[in-house]
Order: structure tokens, then sequence, then C-alpha cells
């Protein structure tokens, strides 16, 4: 398990939905775990040649990503790295923080964190996905309890970065591959509405 605390930094939000129209012009990865492997992921192979052949598909891999535009479903387990922070009228500012463990042993982040904890606790700032509830029948308390409950999907619309490796005290470095998000989508995980949503 990737383990994160957060700064808050804020970002500004939109009055339109437009996530749909970022998400039609991106590629879809379809699998999160396979994309990371490719940025540090270890290969299993204990055969030399084995292991040659694993590298040379890691790096076939980031080849394909290099400056695409890319689609990706993230789930729904942030119910404890979500929150909602203020909700005014219809508006309301989500809190995410943005590391995903996909279980490549190599996080997705939004930003290139500088430094870990003591404990080797990536160090990260929060990421506000503000704007009005594009779900009619829902309102800022029924947010507050989707969330809770792990009822919230994040999709995101993002290129490519690049790789980032922090040392620990003892053990393994930790890996991570940092993307730069230009649209990211909060639905209910049950009806598939859209919540809030945001784009640059």
């Amino acid at each position: 398990m990737i383990n994160a605390v957060v700064m808050v930094l804020a970002w500004g939000a939109v009055s339109a939905d437009p996530f749909e129209a970022s998400k039609a012009k991106a590629t879809e990865v379809e699998n999160l775990a396979r994309m990371l492997e490719a940025y540090g992921g270890k290969c299993k192979a204990t055969d030399p040649v084995e292991a040659q052949e694993c590298a040379q598909r890691a790096k076939g891999a980031q080849a394909n990503y290099k400056g695409k535009t890319l689609y990706a479903h993230l789930g729904s387990a942030f119910e404890n790295m979500m929150e909602v922070a203020e909700a005014d009228g219809n508006n309301v500012v989500v809190l995410l923080t943005p590391v995903v463990d996909a279980g490549a042993e190599v996080a997705l982040t939004f930003h290139k964190p500088q430094k870990l904890d003591k404990e080797g606790t990536i160090i990260v700032p929060k990421y506000p996905v503000s704007g009005p509830l594009l779900d009619d029948t829902a309102t800022p308390g029924d947010l507050k309890r989707l969330v809770k409950t792990g009822q919230v999907t994040v999709e995101i619309v993002f290129t490519v970065k690049g790789p980032w490796q922090l040392k620990k005290k003892d053990g393994e470095p930790v890996k991570g591959l940092e993307v730069q998000v230009s649209a990211v989508r909060l639905a209910n995980r049950r009806s598939g509405k859209s919540l809030v949503s945001m784009a640059r």
C-alpha cells in the first residue's frame, strides 16, 4: 500500500461539464497497473533473456504513451483520500489526495513529491475538484455521504510527465509516475451520474 500525507493546493473551477469532450479526444488506459509497471515496476523474470525482454517491453510502452492524451477510470476506493471541504449552495469543493496505488509498486501522482516524511510516506498537495453539483437530484449532504461510504468514482484525462523516485532511509526507494491532469470527474458509483466535473 502506498501512503500519502497532504497539503492544500488551490485550483479554479469551471461552471460547465467539459469532461466528456476531453475524454472523447483521449486514448483509454485499460490497465493502469500495467501502464505504471512500464515506468518502474519490477520485472518478475529471473532469466536474463526474459528480464531483457521485459525491459524492452517497458521502453516500448513508455514510447507509446509519450505525448498522448490519456483517459483513466481510477475506481472508487477513495473514501479515506477524499473530503468535501466546502459547500456554498449548489457549489462544492472536494479535496482529493492525488496518489493512486494500482498495485504496481509505482504510484500515480498529480504532482511530483519533493520529499517523504520520516516514515517514508509521500508528501503531496491535495487536489481540489470544484464546481456546481451536476446531478440535480443530489445535495451537498448527499455528496458528503457518498464520499464517506466510498461511492464516488474518479476519472481523469491526462498526459504523462515522467517517473520520479525518492530514497527511503531503509528499504526500497519509493517510485511514482507524475501526470498532468487536464480534466477530472467525480461520479456516483451506483447510478453513474456525474457529480462534479472540471477541466483546464
